[in-house]
């Protein structure tokens, strides 16, 4: 859009329902109700009297001289929540299968299988803890030329708000600590039962030493 005539408060003011029904996606915009502009008002992330940047998550209004470089904020910050989201599906299922991995851990009779699971296990923690560096890293990867310039820092800040990236990336870091904590509960419970396998073949060793000699002094007494 062109500089604006007037500020940015009067063009807002008398153009409220046209800007709302932009940035919202709002067809019937000229429909729109006082109380449904009052619940969720327009914030305007101008820096200059005379800039307009609205931002909701349907849609985008931009009247500045750094329209470019508001622009590329807003597409970083919808590849960052399209990431964010595609993290989040995929560690559902990491989550969902370390679970169920961990719902069939060998007990009883089957503590034989201990050896083969947890090497099972060690692999797929190794491998997750290699994703895992890699999610960290690229969620807090910060942008230099954003981060040196208060005004675009801010606008990528309150972008993300509106797109609730923040909250995403806390639940996605949630996962990764259950997911961590399921791989560690199995590692410790395998851990145990090996070394349980390995008293119970000690004590069968140990019997069957026993046995042996006593059949031996048994033999040797006839």
């Amino acid at each position: 859009m062109d500089k604006l005539t007037s500020t940015a408060d009067i063009f807002i003011t008398k153009n409220l329902k046209t800007l709302y029904g932009i940035v919202s996606a709002e067809s019937n915009y000229e429909k729109l109700s006082e109380f449904v502009l009052s619940q969720s008002p327009l914030a305007n992330y101008g820096y200059y009297e005379d800039e307009i940047i609205l931002v909701k998550k349907f849609g985008a209004f931009i009247s500045s001289e750094e329209s470019d470089a508001i622009k590329d904020i807003i597409k970083l910050a919808l590849v960052q929540w399209w990431v964010l989201k595609s993290y989040d599906y995929i560690l559902q299922k990491e989550l969902d299968d370390a679970q169920r991995h961990l719902a069939e851990i060998p007990s009883g009779w089957k503590i034989l299988k201990t050896f083969t699971q947890y090497n099972k296990f060690s692999k797929d923690s190794m491998d997750f803890d290699r994703d895992k560096l890699e999610i960290i890293s690229s969620i807090h990867t910060g942008i230099p030329e954003i981060e040196n310039d208060w005004h675009l820092k801010m606008l990528h800040t309150n972008i993300n708000k509106i797109f609730d990236t923040e909250e995403l990336e806390k639940w996605v870091e949630t996962k990764i600590t259950r997911i961590e904590d399921s791989y560690q509960n199995a590692r410790d419970f395998l851990s145990t039962n090996f070394f349980i396998l390995l008293d119970i073949i000690f004590f069968l060793s140990l019997a069957w030493s026993i046995f042996d000699t006593f059949l031996l002094w048994k033999i040797s007494a006839k």
